[in-house]
């Protein structure tokens, strides 16, 4: 396939049928935090864009970080795991929930 003058070398215009397209448009949940989940992304800075960027990849892509995120015994969160951090989840059909961020071992009291 040749591209057309004038675009960038590599880059060529295509043109996409809309009812494809439509089907290939995933609905992404909204992302609510607490206030509670506010300070301690705030607390814990060098790591709040890390976590962030998780949480936003998962409510886009669920499949993303499948072994990161568990359901938890007994509750309807979900626990996410970046790195040494976790983030209780709670997720309804329209959008999560961001009830704690911690450290491994305090964020579940």
């Amino acid at each position: 396939m040749r591209c057309q003058r004038g675009l960038q070398a590599g880059w060529c215009a295509f043109r996409i049928d809309p009812i494809i397209a439509h089907r290939y448009v995933l609905a992404v949940k909204t992302i609510r935090y607490t206030t509670e989940a506010l300070r301690n992304l705030k607390r814990h800075g060098n790591m709040a864009t890390r976590v962030r960027r998780a949480i936003e990849e998962y409510a886009a892509d669920p499949a993303a970080h499948a072994n990161n995120v568990t359901q938890l015994v007994g509750s309807s969160a979900r626990r996410m795991r970046v790195g040494g951090y976790r983030v209780i989840l709670v997720e309804t059909d329209a959008e999560f929930s961001t009830a704690r961020v911690g450290p491994r071992g305090g964020v579940y009291e």
